[in-house]
Order: C-alpha cells, then structure tokens, then sequence
C-alpha cells in the first residue's frame, strides 16, 4: 500500500497496522517529542523501513536515539534547539557518547544545547558532532590543565576550548 501526505506516528501506526504488506508513507512521519512511542515506531518500520521521519521540536538525546533508530531512511530534528539535554544524556550509550553520535550520523546539522556544565573534552565533543549550532547553557567548568593543553613546545594551546567558543561565543568558563 502506498499512501501519500504526512501522518503523525498514530496515525501511521494505526495505517501500518491495517496493512497485511509492506506500506510505502511517501510522505513521511512529522511529529512532536511528546508522542515519541518505540513500540509504535518499530511496528511502522516493520512496514516501511525507509520512512521519512520529522520531529519538529525539541528532545532528549533519549527520544531522539529511538527516533534515529526507527528508520534507515531520512532523519530530520527540526526543533531549534533539536535536541536539549544534561551531559549525562549527551554521554550515554555503549561508549561515551555513542548515542549522540548515532543520531549526528543520522541528522549533521541539528542545534544543540547542553542544561549543565561540561569539561573543555565533553563540550569538544558535542561541537564536533553537528555543523548545526550548539549552547553551553550550563557553561564549561574545568581545570587550567584541561582548558589550555600543551603542545610539544610547553605553548598552551586551547583547541577544546576553542571549538567550544566557536559554538557559543558568551559561554561561561568556570576554572576549577
């Protein structure tokens, strides 16, 4: 079955579940991250493994996994901020942040904001990971140490630090 316009993940699943085939959503999911449902969604994958899916506010690194995980098709976090967590949530995964990482691949260019302060390593990470802006809301806290590496030469170099600014140019910096 091949049905055209944008359903809501109800409404596809409702249709996917009528369907004894394989079901064709030409033009894809778009909803919000308070109907983000994994049982819901992988009974629409079963159906149409390549949908289109659209999330048009802001959400967790959590919700956002499940959604990038429901399809091999297009992946589109349009929220401004797309996704908006503590560094926890940005961390998590098999290996350190291996979620956001999966979800970058999937979307490269969504906003970011980080709720609570990062080390110059973390927030280094997390700008790298999107060519789409990102927030330290929450600020980069630090030691000396680890906001000014070394170069062979004993010159302080700031790499971390600077792709963070990059990102957030009036972040708070919190020597600890």
């Amino acid at each position: 079955d091949t049905l055209s316009g944008t359903f809501t993940i109800d409404e596809a699943n409702t249709l996917a579940g009528k369907s004894s085939g394989t079901v064709t959503f030409t033009g894809g999911i778009s909803d919000s991250n308070d109907n983000i449902d994994s049982t819901k969604l992988t009974a629409i994958e079963t159906k149409d493994g390549d949908v289109t899916i659209t999330i048009t506010d802001t959400m967790t690194v959590a919700n956002s996994k499940i959604v990038a995980d429901a399809t091999t098709g297009t992946v589109v976090f349009s929220g401004t901020p797309a996704i908006s967590d503590n560094v926890a949530g940005y961390n998590a995964g098999a290996s350190a942040f291996a979620n956001i990482t999966a979800i970058a691949a999937r979307d490269g260019d969504m906003k970011l904001t980080v709720t609570d302060a990062v080390t110059a390593a973390q927030g280094a990470t997390i700008a790298d990971l999107t060519t789409g802006t990102v927030i330290f809301s929450g600020g980069v806290s630090d030691t000396l140490a680890n906001l000014t590496q070394l170069n062979g030469s004993n010159e302080p170099q700031y790499t971390n630090l600077n792709k963070i600014v990059l990102e957030d140019g009036d972040v708070v910096i919190t020597i600890s």
